[in-house]
């Protein structure tokens, strides 16, 4: 399923910036490097936005009881994390 890509506000500068240097690259290798530049930015972007909507999908699901005892599972809320990937830090 293919959905609604949004970057934020704020990383339009950084992808002008990696246009940019793509566009200033003089060499081969230079613009092998600039495009993965993008590539890191637009897939750091990607997953970023991805972990938000699951995240916002999963809180606005049922709470569930515990298959042992019944009792309702609660959580102990949400705690900001940060993930060090291929990608880059991932907040």
């Amino acid at each position: 399923m293919v959905t609604k890509i949004e970057l934020p506000v704020a990383s339009l500068s950084e992808w002008e910036k990696q246009i940019g240097s793509l566009q200033q690259a003089e060499t081969l290798s230079g613009m092998v490097f600039a495009v993965l530049g993008i590539l890191r930015y637009l897939g750091k972007s990607l997953l970023e936005g991805e972990l938000k909507r699951r995240n916002e999908a999963e809180q606005s699901t049922p709470k569930a009881d515990c298959p042992q005892c019944g009792h309702r599972l609660e959580s102990k809320g949400q705690v900001r994390r940060t993930l060090t990937t291929l990608l880059g830090k991932i907040a």
